[in-house]
């Protein structure tokens, strides 16, 4: 069974794109709750 790697790093870059987004999010909310 052949792995199709393109969609396979499709997949992760995905994934750290939403990670970074929530990350970053998640620091300007605290950012502006803190103040």
């Amino acid at each position: 069974m052949r792995i199709p790697w393109g969609r396979v790093w499709l997949s992760l870059a995905t994934v750290l794109a939403v990670a970074l987004a929530v990350g970053f999010a998640l620091q300007y909310l605290g950012v502006w709750v803190t103040g």
